[in-house]
C-alpha cells in the first residue's frame, strides 16, 4: 500500500513553497527545490488578537489560505 501524501514545505533559491500534492513535489524537485530549510530562513507571521472578528476568538496559528504556510495568520473562531 503506497504512502499517503502529507503536504509539506519546500526550499530553493531563497523562497518557499508548499508542495499540496505529489504532483507538486515532483514539479518543485525538478527546479531545483529541496527539504532542507536553509539557515536564518524564519517564517513570516502575522500576529495579532485584534486580526479576530468580536464574534470570534483566537485559538492559534494557521496557515495562510492565500500565501501557503510561508505565512502564518491568526486562527480565529466563534465565540
Amino acid at each position: 500500500m503506497p504512502k499517503e501524501f502529507k503536504k509539506h514545505m519546500m526550499y530553493g533559491g531563497g523562497k518557499s513553497k508548499m508542495a499540496n500534492s505529489k504532483s507538486d513535489h515532483d514539479k518543485y524537485k525538478a527546479d531545483g527545490m529541496d527539504h532542507t530549510k536553509p539557515p536564518g530562513f524564519k517564517l513570516r507571521e502575522v500576529n495579532s488578537p485584534m486580526l479576530c472578528w468580536k464574534t470570534h476568538k483566537k485559538v492559534g496559528m494557521k496557515d495562510s489560505p492565500t500565501y501557503g504556510a510561508s505565512v502564518q495568520v491568526n486562527d480565529c473562531k466563534k465565540k
